[in-house]
């Protein structure tokens, strides 16, 4: 029976995981599309002036981020009376970040000497009251690992943003037309929110529940409160030393890089969060499913990062263009500062799942504390590469962090994590080898037909030298989506 529950989990983890793959990679590509759409209609000063806008809107999000969908995950059968209250304190916490944006704003205008910023933070600030009034039963798609539902939400949302942006940027040309899609886009995901599930929230107060909810939230809480500072200190640091226009050089930097680190990691904490918690009781299962995990996020961001790396002038000519090409040296060092995040950080659903949130509270807090001491003298001597050394300084600790804790914890060695790491790494270094000795080769073909070549034949390279080392890396996964769209096309 355990084995059947297992294996049951196990194909639902495999299902979940190949839908929140599916949405991450959709949502991402659109978001990628609009971006160079974007890039190619408006100025980096127009994309600087959201992102510094974002510094006030991101840090009252996520230092009053409250833990109540984890709480609600972790638990394993939580009452109607929780799930109410949960979704009250939201609703009201979004009332109360809308009218700090508010008052802030003018502030915050005043700080980085940009009278526009006022108006465009207020606006923003709008989507605070919708994203409180959400309905919280969508938790529940990722409690259940049914993110073929999460995957409808955020597909249509996403395209509402998309068009919106991209029609309204053809007309005004300017950073209204990111505003509004933005909004557009939130005011979807409510809307979508009570059509495709059938909960319905009510007003709930309970003492008891509330407190409840922020025995467990009060260490997510923490927290968000070091992360907000910790993501959003460099954008700080460049708009405050730099002005808009590195802001949106930095920020598109980062959004190249994040396809292979941020974007994985978030991934897999999805999917690893509520099947570890299943798990929790059980330390080998535990261990088994991590090893397997950190397998997987190695062999996906790796060689996707390594290939933005070798290939980095081409990518953003191409997908840019000139005015974007200053960008470079930054986008090398956060491809290596997100990729050790994204292997450090899958230590975090092991602490979440054994109700030990604050060891990630712990490690964000350290990360915070290397990166506020370097990043304002490196920004201010080296522009946005120096603050990107600062990331990749404060991303160093949390991957060693990480590594320790998880040896005391959960009995996983340093010789583990290298036996896990070492095929891909090798595999990556030939890859990147490879293409470093073609490319001089190369340079007579257009750069579209080169810059295609280049990623294919550096794939095709990783993929030759994982087959050598003998890693089937996935197989199971690969194996059940062929049988999956094998289906579609059976007759019935």
């Amino acid at each position: 029976m355990i084995v059947t529950d297992r294996q049951a989990l196990s194909q639902k983890a495999i299902s979940g995981g190949l839908w929140l793959l599916a949405l991450r990679v959709s949502t991402r590509f659109l978001g990628l599309i609009r971006s160079i759409i974007l890039a190619r209609l408006l100025t980096p000063a127009d994309f600087g002036l959201v992102g510094m806008a974002m510094i006030v809107i991101a840090v009252l999000d996520i230092v009053t981020q409250t833990g109540f969908d984890a709480t609600l995950i972790q638990r394993k059968e939580p009452s109607r009376n929780l799930i109410d209250a949960a979704w009250t304190l939201q609703a009201i916490r979004g009332g109360f970040l809308f009218l700090a944006a508010f008052l802030i704003a003018p502030w915050a205008a005043h700080f980085f000497h940009l009278s526009s910023l006022d108006l465009v933070i207020r606006f923003i600030a709008i989507s605070f009251i919708i994203t409180g009034i959400r309905n919280v039963g969508v938790v529940f798609f990722q409690k259940e690992l049914r993110f073929d539902q999460s995957f409808k939400l955020e597909i249509i949302s996403s395209l509402v943003d998309l068009f919106l942006s991209v029609g309204l940027a053809l007309i005004l040309r300017d950073v209204w037309a990111l505003l509004w899609g933005g909004l557009a886009g939130n005011l979807s995901r409510f809307i979508l929110s009570y059509l495709i599930h059938p909960y319905r929230p009510t007003l709930s107060f309970s003492p008891q529940h509330v407190k409840s909810l922020f025995n467990f939230g009060k260490w997510i809480l923490g927290t968000g409160i070091v992360y907000a500072l910790q993501v959003q200190i460099d954008i700080f640091a460049i708009g405050k030393i730099r002005g808009a226009k590195d802001v949106g050089l930095y920020q598109m930097a980062m959004t190249i890089a994040t396809i292979a680190t941020t974007e994985i990691s978030y991934l897999i904490r999805q999917v690893t969060f509520p099947t570890f918690s299943i798990l929790q009781d059980d330390m080998e299962g535990l261990k088994r499913a991590y090893v397997k995990v950190c397998q997987l996020a190695s062999a996906i961001s790796l060689p996707i990062g390594l290939l933005i790396l070798a290939l980095a002038d081409d990518i953003v000519f191409v997908l840019l263009g000139h005015q974007w090409m200053n960008l470079i040296p930054c986008l090398k060092v956060l491809v290596i500062s997100g990729l050790l995040a994204t292997i450090g950080r899958l230590a975090y659903p092991v602490f979440l799942a054994l109700g030990l949130p604050k060891y990630e509270a712990l490690f964000q807090g350290f990360n915070l504390i290397v990166i506020a001491l370097l990043i304002f003298p490196l920004t201010h001597m080296h522009g946005i590469i120096g603050a990107a050394w600062a990331l990749l300084a404060g991303n160093v600790s949390v991957f060693l962090s990480s590594l320790i804790l998880l040896k005391r914890l959960a009995n996983l060695s340093y010789f583990l994590h290298l036996k896990i790491l070492l095929p891909p790494i090798v595999s990556v270094t030939f890859m990147t080898t490879t293409l470093l000795i073609l490319k001089p080769h190369m340079t007579d073909m257009g750069i579209f037909l080169r810059l295609s070549t280049e990623i294919i034949t550096g794939l095709f390279i990783y993929a030759l030298s994982l087959h050598i080392f003998g890693v089937k890396i996935g197989m199971d996964l690969i194996k059940f989506s062929l049988k999956r769209i094998s289906s579609l096309f059976k007759v019935k």
